[in-house]
């Protein structure tokens, strides 16, 4: 079977490739007096991300040990007013939102052809045999991505039908230049069913309810071009060889390691090496008889030569409870090497998974749009005029510069004032003259250098605008001396089983 598919957006934000505020332990967000999930909101865009409720506040002894770089991930659920990717900064305000990117998984910073990009997954691909569990950009250019393949499979062996359907965990390396399949692994060539924990019922009898009895959900290539995986199902870390061959397993019924005291893990996510010898997951632990006191993440120490694991450092989340699946609960943390809570913040209320995010993740990230500065006008019934203003994903604006123009002919703009960056979305108060018929404003970094300028904005708040000023050029440069670009990549591949 050949189908093509949509593999991947990559939103590339090139490094240089009333509105939100976050709650401080607000017991009224923890109530529900504001909704099931709180969200922000602005006037010159309609934009509603979540809002944070920071239930561990930063203080002086802890504010040093908080990472750079802004917060990476992807509200999504019925009570969530936007689904989409959004990039907040430490205080919960909103740099990025990728609504036009819609609901994702996968969100997270890549490299791709030697640049930066920002990579979403989107859901939504039905039929397509794509799963949205992991999608990786490997440092050769290539695109990993998991597969949930149904396929035909005698179950009677394992108290299910014989006419039954497995559900194969899969995935496939693709080249993304030219969607060229190079590689592909199935679960079920390696891995038998009676090595997991889930059991197949008489309902197994079609591709549309196949047993899923590896539920694939991490995968990393490493600087061998080996592979670690996660079967959730089988609650296995599996280390396979260039040719998809397992060189051992780590926990499960058959772990080629004996598990040390805290080590043992159940319906665990997200492995990843940490070192040659050391291994982070998050360990879920929430379904029956492998169901501890709290899921956790894990940091685990491999010792080769005497096939022993443990554990070195847990992490508790600050309400020590179960995330059925990774990112059903809503809440983020941050946590020293001592499994110590530095922060903890939660964008909605617990119970049905209404307010979900699959993944967080922190990056260094600098961001210039190539788009214009939006701006709104709110003529006030005195003399003063509200000018709403907000860059999506502008990493650099320290100050707002307002001009006024009395004419259609923006050359006569005149610099009026300075407003200091406050949010996402800033309001300038223009409280002198009202003779302008159309404002404008310019973004300026640090150094006060011109990032952007908006285009001219009918002061009456009809909406007109005119283009920015020939004569109105951008002094500022990016940290590599390199033209900024923002481009939207669509990659096409096809999955071949």
């Amino acid at each position: 079977m050949r189908v093509a598919v949509l593999a991947s957006l990559f939103a590339h934000l090139a490094i240089a490739a009333c509105a939100g505020r976050a709650y401080q332990g607000s017991s009224a967000y923890d109530e529900g007096e504001y909704g099931m999930s709180p969200s922000q909101s602005y006037v010159s865009t309609d934009y509603k991300p979540v809002a944070l409720n920071f239930e561990v506040i930063v203080n002086d002894t802890t504010k040093s040990q908080v990472s750079d770089g802004y917060l990476f991930f992807a509200p999504r659920g019925s009570a969530v007013s936007m689904n989409a990717g959004i990039i907040l900064d430490q205080q919960g305000r909103m740099n990025w939102s990728g609504r036009d990117y819609g609901a994702t998984f996968t969100f997270c910073v890549t490299q791709y052809q030697g640049e930066d990009h920002i990579l979403i997954t989107p859901v939504g691909l039905d039929g397509s045999g794509v799963d949205l569990h992991e999608t990786v950009v490997t440092t050769n250019d290539t695109v990993i991505m998991s597969v949930y393949h149904p396929i035909a499979y005698d179950l009677s062996a394992y108290r299910g039908p014989s006419d039954g359907y497995l559900l194969d965990g899969v995935f496939q390396k693709i080249n993304i230049t030219s969607g060229e399949e190079i590689f592909t692994w199935h679960a079920s060539d390696h891995v038998e069913p009676g090595e997991c924990y889930d059991d197949p019922s008489d309902d197994n009898v079609s591709a549309e309810s196949a047993f899923d009895y590896f539920h694939i959900n991490s995968i990393q290539k490493d600087d061998y071009g080996h592979y670690l995986i996660s079967s959730r199902h089988c609650h296995t870390i599996y280390y396979l060889n260039s040719t998809g061959d397992i060189l051992w397993r780590l926990g499960g019924s058959q772990s080629s390691f004996t598990i040390g005291e805290g080590a043992d893990f159940a319906w665990q996510h997200h492995a990843r090496w940490r070192s040659t010898t050391q291994i982070s997951l998050f360990n879920n632990a929430n379904l029956d008889r492998f169901s501890e006191g709290t899921s956790r993440g894990m940091l685990l120490d491999l010792d080769f030569d005497a096939k022993a694991a443990s554990l070195v450092t847990e992490f508790i989340p600050f309400n020590q409870t179960y995330s059925e699946s990774w990112g059903s609960t809503p809440y983020l943390s941050e946590h020293d090497s001592d499994g110590n809570i530095i922060w903890a913040a939660r964008y909605g209320l617990d119970g049905d998974s209404s307010s979900t995010s699959y993944r967080a993740l922190r990056y260094n990230w600098t961001g210039r749009p190539t788009d214009l500065p939006s701006v709104t006008i709110s003529p006030g019934s005195d003399a003063n005029t509200t000018i709403y203003v907000h860059w999506n994903g502008a990493t650099e604006v320290r100050t707002w510069q307002l001009f006024g123009s009395c004419a259609a002919t923006p050359q006569d703009a005149q610099s009026l004032q300075n407003t200091t960056w406050l949010d996402f979305e800033t309001a300038i108060v223009w409280q002198g003259t009202s003779d302008y018929a159309y404002f404008q404003v310019a973004a300026m970094d640090a150094d006060r250098q011109v990032l952007s300028y908006s285009n001219f904005t009918a002061a009456d708040g009809s909406g007109e605008q005119l283009a920015v000023a020939d004569n109105q050029t951008v002094t500022a440069g990016d940290p590599d001396g390199n033209t900024n670009t923002y481009t939207s990549v669509q990659i096409e591949y096809s999955i071949t089983m």
